[in-house]
């Protein structure tokens, strides 16, 4: 086996950990990645049950609690660890996610495609 290089290591992703006070589902939020036409203020998001979606950032953070307990997502974050992700908790999206997301959302609606 290869020693891992900068270039064969994926980047870190940002998430924030988030509980639906309705039903106590944890959810991964990735304040940093769009994949909606609709709106840049879309995030992608991960569940259990379900896996992948994307949603409104606005809307979850009004929707959900924070998950301050490493505990509490341990299991959540192993399963993202083992489809591949490498994680970096944080607590907030920031303007930094909010450009990652605004360049996502351009490049995938004026990307021109050969056919």
């Amino acid at each position: 086996m290869e020693p891992e290089t900068p270039e064969s290591v994926e980047p870190l992703t940002d998430v924030m950990f988030r509980v639906d006070p309705t039903n106590d589902e944890l959810i991964a939020v990735f304040p940093g990645l769009n994949d909606s036409y609709e709106s840049p203020q879309h995030v992608v998001f991960y569940v259990h049950v379900g896996q992948h979606g994307d949603a409104s950032l606005r809307g979850l953070i009004r929707t959900t609690r924070p998950v301050r307990d490493p505990a509490r997502y341990a299991d959540l974050k192993a399963e993202l660890e083992r489809i591949g992700y490498r994680l970096r908790v944080v607590e907030r999206a920031t303007r930094h996610h909010q450009h990652a997301r605004y360049k996502q959302w351009m490049a995938d609606r004026f990307t021109v495609t050969e056919g």
